[in-house]
């Protein structure tokens, strides 16, 4: 049986990640999350859940472990920011993400 992650441990790990390791302010990373800043910070809060497609923007776009960020769990990140998602391998993410949820 599966435990669901921790709300509050989750947006630790986000803010983190956004500030010490992206360097950018609630405003910007919400922007790129395509999200109001409010929702940003009620998730870093632990207020609500993170939404699929934030998760899925943090992945592609920055190469952020979903794993790391659901359950604290191996490296923050699974590529180096810089590298580009392939077109041919996206169907594998989206299901790897599926699974992780």
């Amino acid at each position: 049986m599966h435990r669901k992650p921790d709300r509050k441990l989750i947006g630790n790990r986000l803010k983190l990640l956004r500030t010490k390791y992206l360097k950018l302010s609630q405003e910007k990373l919400a922007e790129i999350l395509g999200v109001k800043r409010n929702t940003l910070s009620n998730w870093e809060r632990g207020e609500n859940e993170m939404n699929y497609e934030a998760m899925h923007i943090l992945y592609t776009k920055f190469g952020v472990n979903i794993n790391w960020l659901l359950t604290g769990e191996g490296s923050m990140f699974v590529k180096s920011p810089q590298e580009k998602e392939t077109p041919t391998n996206q169907a594998g993410i989206d299901r790897e993400l599926a699974q992780m949820l």
